[in-house]
């Protein structure tokens, strides 16, 4: 999955990456665990993982306040996404990535931010 384009709820969108951020361990060994795997698809995915646990938040997209226009996938330092998401305006959030980066939009502001490839993501039990 990759080139992922969506316009996502702001309430919906902050409450899930409050419990992603809240779920990572300040130390890792691994950079990429202190991120939040965000999947779109039907729903908004996000997954935090360590060596213990894996927290899976599938989150309904409501059509009238969502859409999405290309499913896909970004891995993206979960605190500083939360960080980010709770400092834009109320309303729906453009959200866009590709590879390692995503971009959001939300009235006049617009910030990128660079993560992981996904693939580099570690395998959910349940995954091929």
């Amino acid at each position: 999955m990759n080139d992922m384009r969506a316009t996502i709820d702001h309430r919906t969108f902050l409450d899930g990456l409050q419990t992603a951020a809240r779920s990572i361990e300040t130390r890792t060994t691994m950079p990429i665990l202190s991120g939040v795997l965000i999947r779109l698809d039907e729903t908004l995915e996000l997954v935090t993982t360590n060596d213990d646990y894996t927290l899976v938040q599938r989150l309904p997209l409501e059509a009238e306040k969502n859409a999405v226009y290309a499913p896909g996938a970004v891995v993206l330092p979960a605190k500083l996404a939360h960080e980010l998401i709770r400092k834009l305006p109320s309303g729906p959030i453009d959200v866009e990535a590709e590879g390692a980066s995503a971009v959001f939009r939300a009235g006049a502001l617009e910030v990128t931010v660079h993560g992981f490839p996904p693939e580099e993501f570690p395998r959910l039990p349940d995954e091929p």
